[in-house]
């Protein structure tokens, strides 16, 4: 076969895949539902805490312009909402801190520099539902009881309201008659959505006053004090009480310490692992709670100590196919002069990872609470045991086990594989690793949620700003 004929390995580039899609081992669910453990309801995504207050605005205007259709209503407002930030940040420096990692911020700039275009589904958020201000935030605002499953407003929605109101200078927010200052603020708003969601045409005119207004009662980085006491309230409310240590936690000085020298020089993985380890360790663990946080902290610490090994076996065998321009036998893989002491000196350090995994796990099934919330899939935790003992073995065993593991994840995802195998081995186009040496993941490989506390409390004037982490911002 002629060698144009063969897929080229290219660097892999993920901007485009959705969450959780890149992960050739299936290892980022389970990370997520014991960062589920700890934090409920709070994902990666979210950064901003004042959606919350969006969320509940969002909630009691879309029912106020159509109980029946309350989506269509919602997606209406979070345009005009985003527009509104974009309209004020071109304006001057000082809104910049207001848009950092708003939904949206990066279409709506678009729109507004083509010549003040419309918002509406074609150039704005693909799948707007759960990708805009209020999907982002919606899975904790349902947990912490601001909205409900069909997004309307719930109790703790509307006490953040009356404080955001109180806030404001909104007084009868709610009120069901006009003639107040709040009532009659929400009525023109509401108007003004029904107006736009009827008609796109109906888009506001560039000097239309409520841009300014809306995005100064809204914006991400200035919660009023009544408002910020709630939402610090609601952030911190968990039944079983691990979200709240958690959070007072990271208020300590000592967490907070660690984290202060570790966030300039370090990645997200190594913030996140120092905290949770270095940091927590400080922590004495005098009740059930505290235990509980610290049975879960090691499983954590386990659980990617073992998920950074078998990546790295994996990774090794793409870079390895890299090198071989896409195409070669496996037995020439494994004997490439520089990936096969790399791969044996990961491979002996699998089966004490497994073993430490093994145990830490057990412990935490044990624990009376840890285990209580149920999203810890303790099969899924079992399977990747089994998989790791099997990645452990010696020869070429421990390579067939790992190939065997992405074969079958990516079928439980509906993906092809990254790697074809045949007589000869097939790297699929668009997968590779041009790097001189292969990668040694030897950080947290997923997020655990400490970075997008620490932002939220730094916009709740609860923690000092200690920088933004390192997620992607305004990609749309």
């Amino acid at each position: 076969m002629r060698s144009i004929f063969i897929p080229q390995s290219t660097p892999y580039d993920p901007a485009g895949d959705p969450p959780g899609s890149v992960d050739p081992l299936g290892t980022v669910t389970g990370a997520e539902q014991l960062a589920e453990v700890l934090f409920p309801g709070v994902t990666a995504r979210m950064w901003r805490v004042r959606l919350l207050t969006f969320a509940a605005l969002a909630a009691e205007v879309s029912g106020r312009v159509n109980p029946d259709r309350r989506l269509d209503a919602r997606l209406a407002f979070e345009r005009l909402f985003v527009s509104a930030i974009a309209r004020q940040e071109e304006a001057g420096q000082a809104w910049e801190p207001a848009s950092r990692r708003l939904p949206g911020i990066g279409l709506a700039r678009q729109a507004l520099r083509a010549g003040d275009q419309p918002l509406e589904k074609a150039n704005f958020l693909k799948g707007q539902g759960v990708n805009g201000p209020f999907g982002v935030i919606s899975r904790l605002a349902r947990d912490v009881g601001v909205v409900n499953e069909s997004g309307e407003l719930e109790r703790a929605g509307t006490e953040l309201l009356l404080a955001w109101a109180a806030d404001q200078h909104l007084p009868g927010l709610l009120d069901d008659d006009a003639g107040r200052e709040g009532a009659d603020w929400i009525r023109k708003l509401v108007r003004q959505v029904t107006s736009y969601r009827d008609d796109r045409n109906n888009w506001p005119r560039k000097y239309w006053p409520g841009w300014e207004d809306l995005a100064n009662r809204l914006r991400l980085d200035q919660p009023g004090s009544r408002e910020r006491e709630v939402i610090l309230k609601l952030l911190s409310a968990d039944p079983l009480g691990l979200r709240d240590r958690m959070v007072s936690c990271l208020t300590e000085p000592e967490v907070l310490s660690v984290y202060r020298t570790i966030n300039a020089s370090e990645n997200r993985g190594n913030r996140e692992r120092e905290v949770l380890t270095t940091g927590f360790r400080a922590i004495k663990a005098q009740d059930e709670i505290g235990k509980s946080i610290h049975v879960t902290v090691e499983l954590i610490d386990a659980y990617e100590t073992l998920s950074g090994l078998l990546e790295t076996m994996f990774r090794g065998l793409v870079w390895g196919l890299t090198r071989n321009n896409g195409q070669a036998a496996r037995t020439m893989i494994l004997q490439e002069p520089t990936l096969r002491p790399f791969l044996a000196k990961v491979h002996t350090r699998i089966n004490s990872a497994s073993t430490r995994f093994q145990k830490k796990l057990e412990t935490f099934e044990a624990d009376p609470l840890a285990g209580k919330r149920g999203s810890v899939d303790v099969d899924r935790m079992h399977k990747l045991l089994d998989d790791s003992v099997a990645a452990s073995r010696r020869g070429d065993d421990g390579v067939t086990a790992i190939m065997e593991r992405h074969v079958r994840v990516q079928k439980e995802k509906n993906k092809g594989v990254w790697i074809e195998q045949d007589r000869q081995w097939t790297l699929m186009p668009g997968f590779g690793d041009t790097g001189d040496e292969p990668q040694q993941y030897d950080w947290y490989l997923h997020p655990y949620r400490v970075t997008n506390i620490y932002g939220m409390l730094a916009d709740l004037e609860a923690v000092p700003r200690l920088g933004e982490g390192d997620a992607e911002e305004d990609l749309e």
